[in-house]
């Protein structure tokens, strides 16, 4: 009940606000996602997932727990998605996990509007989730089981969290940017990039305004030791499980 009165108030709202230009917008998101379910209810086909995004997941949610496997070049690194995907597996099968591809893509092009919204303004995050939405890359990457959107999608959360804390230094925003950083690094090895990116810039920022060393050291762990916790647990699963 509390959901449903927070899509009615959200619907409500948006609709004062949206205007012709935000309708159109709208429609044409709309248009791409329609096409896109068409797409993750055929038969999955080609890149990624066929090799392993896809099947090593069913083979888990098979065994119920992670099994020896065939080797392939990626096949025994299993992100955050994958598991999620596994999960998807048990429950209804491969077009479960493939909508949730697209649930990651929606997701991360909210995240981008609110990113740009907030830093930029109101117009510039209509029209950057818009850009993101309806790019080729984006349709072809939701009707695909893959990480690649979650990256995108805690990026984006991360970097809003960090201009945050630039603006107002909150330790609330720092650790926010933590989590988020770190959930990009658990979801891709090229994730792995986020936290590192986004730690420069705290520590670039926290010597250029020429905090007290302890000061430093505080905000520096704050911000590591959380984006490592939550990076760390599938690449700790990975290696007791399979070595890798």
């Amino acid at each position: 009940r509390d959901l449903a009165r927070a899509v009615a108030t959200l619907r409500a709202a948006s609709a004062r606000r949206l205007g012709p230009l935000g309708w159109a917008l709208l429609a044409a998101c709309g248009a791409v996602l329609a096409t896109a379910l068409v797409a993750m209810l055929a038969p999955p086909v080609g890149g990624d997932q066929t090799k392993y995004h896809l099947v090593y997941p069913r083979l888990y949610a098979a065994h119920g727990g992670l099994v020896d496997t065939p080797w392939s070049f990626w096949g025994h690194m299993q992100f955050l998605q994958n598991f999620l995907y596994a999960i998807g597996f048990a429950l209804r099968g491969d077009v479960l996990v493939r909508f949730l591809s697209a649930v990651f893509g929606v997701l991360a092009a909210w995240a981008l509007a609110g990113l740009t919204r907030r830093h930029l303004g109101r117009r510039a995050g209509v029209l950057t989730a818009t850009l993101f939405f309806t790019l080729p890359i984006t349709w072809s990457l939701m009707t695909r089981a893959g990480n690649d959107l979650a990256v995108v999608l805690y990026a984006a959360l991360a970097t809003d969290a960090l201009l945050d804390w630039i603006a107002r230094e909150r330790a609330g925003d720092l650790r926010r940017a933590g989590v988020m950083a770190g959930l990009a690094g658990g979801s891709k090895v090229m994730g792995l990039l986020v936290p590192a990116l986004v730690g420069l810039v705290v520590l670039g920022v926290l010597l250029r305004r020429a905090h007290p060393v302890g000061g430093v050291l505080r905000a520096a762990l704050s911000f590591g030791v959380l984006a490592l916790v939550a990076a760390s647990p599938c690449y700790a699963r990975n290696v007791v499980e399979t070595g890798n």
